[in-house]
């Protein structure tokens, strides 16, 4: 079975011990990188397959607690074999490793079939898209309450208020641009 066994947490560029969402990123920083769609190399879908089927692992408790079993059987040198053998049946647990894997091959190769933008919004980076909106909803109404600022302080002819709501609008325009700006090139990067 070791020439069948793949180490997942080598593929996504993480270690054994490494917390999920740290396992997450790296998945969806190299899921992106190597989908067929946006990398070209020749060995782009192979390397996509496997880093989508070790995601499919490792991001399922269960799949992940009995991939760790048989992991520590081959790269541990603490064998706990014996123990599994006996108590749990290492049989089993090598044959619900053999399911588990063949379903994350079977859900890897429909991701891979998607479109990078369908593959991308799959995988969460639609986030972009929501916070566009929240900061335009953001902006609109920091505009609102600079625009009920600037009339209340004309009205008073308090100068130096007009003077802090100018400034302070200027500041929330500039951040706003910003960051508008920085989320346009990000569109562009995942081809929205």
């Amino acid at each position: 079975m070791s020439e069948h066994f793949k180490d997942y947490y080598k593929i996504l560029e993480t270690s054994f011990s490494e917390d999920i969402q740290v396992i997450k990123k790296s998945y969806r920083r190299l899921a992106l990188k190597y989908h067929p769609d946006v990398c070209k190399e020749v060995y782009a879908t192979q390397k996509f397959l496997e880093i989508q089927e070790a995601w499919e692992i490792l991001s399922n408790k269960t799949s992940r607690v009995n991939y760790n079993l048989v992991y520590e059987y081959y790269y541990s040198s603490f064998k706990p074999i014996q123990v599994i053998k006996d108590e749990l049946g290492f049989d089993k647990v090598q044959q619900e490793y053999k399911h588990n894997k063949e379903r994350a091959q079977n859900q890897a190769i429909i991701k891979s079939k998607l479109t990078f933008k369908a593959f991308a919004e799959s995988i969460g980076e639609v986030i972009a898209k929501s916070v566009d909106v929240l900061t335009s909803v953001y902006a609109i109404v920091v505009g609102g309450i600079f625009l009920v600022g600037i009339i209340y302080s004309i009205v008073n002819l308090n100068f130096v208020v007009i003077g802090i709501a100018l400034v302070f609008g200027i500041l929330v325009g500039l951040g706003y641009y910003v960051h508008r700006k920085e989320l346009r090139e990000e569109k562009e990067k995942l081809g929205w």
